[in-house]
């Protein structure tokens, strides 16, 4: 799974920080951003390389929980 859920907040698509969007200087970053809310999304787990961050990122970001999950 490569492809990132959208954002949970407002339902826009979001993308990798510096990924090429329009007005943007391309670069390498390590979070992921939702242009519709602004909403991002940085963790503190380190890999070893940045496709190792990355990696992680994405299967936090696409873990999702429903809401009434934690309720007795």
């Amino acid at each position: 799974m490569n492809e990132l859920k959208p954002c949970p907040f407002c339902g826009a698509d979001v993308q990798w920080c510096g990924d090429g969007w329009e007005g943007w200087e391309p670069h390498s970053c390590d979070h992921i951003h939702c242009r519709n809310c602004n909403m991002h999304f940085e963790c503190e787990d380190d890999g070893d390389t940045f496709e190792e961050l990355r990696a992680i990122m994405l299967k936090k970001w696409n873990t999702r929980y429903e809401a009434n999950q934690w309720e007795k």
